[in-house]
């Protein structure tokens, strides 16, 4: 019996010649797809460092004018713990904080760099009373009271009533109490910022810092003295939020 051969399909004349037949693609909707998540994830991504940025300039108070007129400020966290104010114009004050327009911190690398330009300053005018008493800043800055109070001490040979000069060595004696603990250091600022605020009474630094040593050598009558002649002279700002503060305190000291 002969078997009928099954038909085979013809196929196409292209598809016989070895090509395919195109197929509608999907192709540039896929493209734009994928285009269009990397655009959103670029557009997060400069989003978040955005954030960031301004989060960073707000919380480490970035200042991006000109700071070449800058005063020394005290830095980092080292003097976040010393309750006086320091002379140059100061930290925070430890319990409160102080508007960002009262001081700028410096950091470590602008001390470093602050220091090195006052060296080559003191190597060409050895005998410069401003470039000694900058450096004796740093020292203190740098919790280095002793050498603090060498330079200070020279200087004061030749300005025995200098205000600045009785303030900041009243400073660095107290910086020698926090180690020593020795009474006669703490009198010793006691009655330094009290030479220093006959000079210059109104000084607002010196009554804060005044009336925090004599508080701290339980002279009750004469720290509640320096702190209401500070808020007759600065009353709106953190100073005079820690002063307020520890008036109630030494109100409810038993006398």
């Amino acid at each position: 019996m002969d078997e009928t051969p099954i038909p085979v399909e013809r196929q196409s004349s292209a598809r016989a010649g070895g090509e395919e037949i195109p197929r509608p693609s999907s192709r540039p909707a896929q493209r734009r797809r994928v285009l269009w998540r990397r655009m959103g994830t670029l557009a997060l991504a400069v989003a978040t460092l955005a954030i960031a940025a301004l989060f960073a300039v707000w919380f480490f108070e970035i200042d991006f004018g000109d700071q070449s007129h800058r005063i020394i400020r005290a830095y980092a966290t080292e003097h976040r713990q010393v309750d006086l104010r320091f002379p140059g114009a100061g930290y925070r004050p430890y319990r409160t904080t102080r508007p960002m327009d009262e001081g700028y911190d410096f950091t470590a690398a602008d001390l470093a760099t602050y220091e090195e330009e006052l060296k080559g300053e003191l190597q060409r005018r050895p005998g410069d009373s401003d470039a000694l008493f900058a450096m004796a800043e740093v020292c203190l800055l740098r919790l280095q009271p002793l050498q603090a109070i060498d330079i200070l001490e020279r200087l004061r040979l030749f300005a025995p009533k200098d205000a600045k000069i009785l303030g900041a060595l009243a400073y660095g004696n107290y910086l020698v109490y926090r180690s020593s603990k020795e009474t006669r250091d703490l009198l010793r600022s006691v009655d330094l910022f009290e030479a220093a605020l006959a000079e210059s009474p109104e000084d607002p630094v010196l009554l804060f810092n005044a009336g925090t040593v004599a508080q701290r050598a339980k002279l009750r009558d004469q720290a509640k003295a320096r702190y209401t002649r500070f808020l007759a002279v600065e009353s709106d700002t953190g100073w005079a939020a820690e002063v307020k503060l520890r008036l109630r305190e030494l109100d409810e000291e038993a006398p």
